[in-house]
């Protein structure tokens, strides 16, 4: 039975093998068929439908950014009336962006001048302040100076009219009050004899030794020699033990 069915299926077979070479035949002989033919049906038949539609889409993609790249190539070398008008577009837009800076520009430059010349003021007015106070300082440090000069003196002229021992115990507050060349100044100030008396009322060897500090200060002061002298006197006929 399996070998009836069999030899049936091989004679089916070969009778259509045989119908589909002489289908071929015919058309290869009719024209119909040709080696081009062949190879686009093999192509045909070698995809599923879903991959030809894909390639078709992808070969129409490809064709469209082809006439795109094209059509951009042909504007660049022959600008077209609608390319002409944006060239002209964007020049103007040039100018008018050229014209706004150099308006920037030319207000900048006003400010600028505007706020070099309102420094220029403001340091003119400063200078005239710094010289104004500069003229008041001198007025006052004059001033002041006129009357410490003459405090000053009205002071040398107390120490000379009281008596030496009370001018002595005055001099000794200054000096432990730290005012020792300010005392000295006084004694060189002096008239020469009322400044040996002061010197000569120091005494004990501690006063001797602190006369002879001032001594030494009123040389730096280019006092006259009489009371110096007259005090290194008082100073060697002073017991060492009183």
């Amino acid at each position: 039975m399996m070998r009836a069915i069999w030899n049936t299926l091989s004679f089916l077979a070969v009778v259509h093998l045989l119908a589909l070479l002489m289908l071929v035949g015919w058309l290869w002989n009719s024209g119909r068929l040709n080696s081009d033919r062949v190879t686009k049906l093999r192509d045909m038949l070698s995809k599923t439908p879903a991959e030809e539609q894909a390639q078709i889409e992808k070969d129409e993609a490809a064709k469209k950014e082809a006439d795109r790249q094209a059509q951009e190539d042909a504007e660049r070398n022959s600008p077209s009336v609608q390319s002409a008008d944006q060239v002209r577009l964007m020049n103007m837009i040039q100018d008018r962006e050229a014209m706004a800076m150099r308006r920037l520009s030319d207000e900048k430059a006003m400010l600028m001048a505007q706020i070099g010349t309102a420094e220029d003021a403001v340091k003119k007015k400063d200078e005239e302040l710094a010289a104004n106070r500069a003229a008041w300082d001198q007025v006052t440090a004059e001033d002041r100076a006129r009357q410490t000069d003459a405090q000053f003196q009205q002071t040398v002229k107390a120490y000379e009219s009281i008596p030496a021992k009370q001018a002595k115990s005055m001099f000794e507050e200054l000096i432990r009050q730290g005012q020792m060349e300010q005392a000295v100044a006084y004694l060189d100030a002096m008239n020469p004899r009322a400044a040996s008396k002061v010197l000569k009322e120091f005494k004990t060897p501690e006063e001797i030794q602190l006369a002879t500090k001032l001594l030494e200060d009123l040389r730096r002061f280019g006092t006259v020699s009489q009371p110096t002298q007259e005090m290194q006197n008082a100073a060697g006929n002073q017991p060492t033990g009183s």
